[in-house]
């Protein structure tokens, strides 16, 4: 077998000659924009990936817009990659990027119509040979054609989300809990931001309040509990949250569920989760007292505290109406369970879990410190009936 390289008269790119006994043929070849040397397997395999992480949260970022029921969005990002594949090996019309070359007795300079890229081929080829260095320009291309290809498909996922009741009753658009929130707002950032104490404190007041460590020492085992035994495992996101189901193969039906550090795209360990959920129940029990001392409830106030708290847990380990945060769940299709038609829970997050994966994922900033636990109170106090008879001040 011999080989010989049909170069491009101007672009970067080539036809490997192969000539065997029985058959000729030649196949697509990608150049360095620069050094005109072949691009090997494995430049062009990192360079592909680089492109469809790309391709694929830009996409998502479309679908999100388009308020796509979620259960929809693995289903276009597989015919997404499907039409990229497409567009590199067998375009249908013109010269592949990569592949097997049609009519390879033929010139470059012959101009039949299958030797000529398009407009989506040459963009991958500025992109594969280098050419492109921020694979965000080729994206906004390649994202634009696709689209422009597929007008009505989409235009008809926008007409049925909006009549999907995909996500639950958003609290915030309450009236009720709406004055509510705002009656505690007044008070939190005060409350908050001035009385926390340091980090050594906290630990060490948590630790001995008989009222609030309990919490901390079940948080903990529950995040235990999840944590996977190797960071070399596939992971599923849930589309525009910072958390995604582990898959392991030592366990093939349970699957860990984890949050996701949005700075550096790690999975979140106890070693951060612990402290700012501890953080979490302080500024919520001090903000709580200092709320049932503006309504002047009188009397014992231990198991109002304590309940608040439990909220807290549960709306993290065992929430209603939405998905946990921490903890493990059955996944039998292969599919995260907000991608699976035969998941029987719940397949997705409430209002209220949004806010605190934003308290444990993102950086604690003022803003986040307020009003997430404002937030939490504030909803703990219109879910409860036994305490809708404590009226907020007019």
């Amino acid at each position: 077998m011999t080989a010989h390289l049909d170069y491009h008269l101007s672009l970067p790119c080539a036809r490997l000659e192969v000539s065997r006994v029985t058959k000729k043929r030649k196949l697509a070849k990608v150049l360095h924009h620069d050094s005109a040397s072949t691009q090997r397997s494995p430049r062009l395999f990192k360079l592909y990936n680089i492109l469809i992480a790309s391709l694929y949260h830009h996409h998502e970022d479309y679908l999100m817009k388009l308020k796509t029921p979620i259960l929809n969005y693995r289903k276009q990002q597989e015919k997404l990659l499907e039409w990229l594949e497409i567009e590199i090996f067998t375009p249908g019309t013109g010269h592949p990027v990569l592949g097997v070359a049609p009519r390879p007795s033929l010139s470059w300079n012959s101009n039949d119509p299958q030797l000529i890229y398009g407009e989506i081929q040459l963009e991958l080829l500025k992109y594969f040979s280098e050419k492109r260095t921020d694979p965000i320009d080729s994206t906004s291309l390649l994202l634009e054609k696709y689209l422009a290809e597929h007008t009505r498909e989409y235009l008809a996922l926008y007409q049925s989300s909006s009549a999907t009741l995909e996500y639950p009753t958003q609290l915030s658009k309450n009236k009720s809990f709406r004055k509510i929130l705002a009656y505690i707002s007044n008070v939190a950032k005060d409350v908050i931001l001035n009385d926390s104490p340091g980090d050594g404190n906290e630990k060490t007041g948590i630790r001995n309040n008989p009222l609030l460590s309990p919490y901390l020492e079940q948080f903990e085992e529950a995040f235990h509990e999840s944590e996977t035994e190797t960071k070399q495992n596939v992971r599923s996101y849930y589309p525009g949250v910072p958390i995604c189901i582990c898959f392991e193969k030592n366990q093939p039906d349970i699957k860990p569920l984890r949050m996701v550090n949005v700075g550096k795209g790690s999975l979140l360990d106890i070693r951060i989760a612990g402290p700012r959920f501890r953080r979490l129940v302080v500024s919520l029990d001090r903000l709580h007292i200092r709320y049932l001392k503006m309504l002047k409830v009188e009397g014992r106030t231990l198991p109002r505290r304590g309940s608040l708290i439990q909220f807290l847990y549960d709306s993290i380990i065992e929430p209603k109406d939405s998905l946990p945060l921490v903890g493990s769940l059955e996944v039998r299709d292969g599919l995260a369970p907000w991608f699976s038609e035969s998941y029987q829970g719940s397949k997705s997050f409430g209002e209220l879990q949004l806010k605190i994966i934003k308290y444990f994922s993102e950086d604690l900033t003022d803003e986040n410190m307020v009003d997430i636990p404002v937030f939490i109170l504030a909803a703990w106090y219109h879910d409860k009936p036994p305490f809708k008879k404590v009226s907020t001040p007019a």
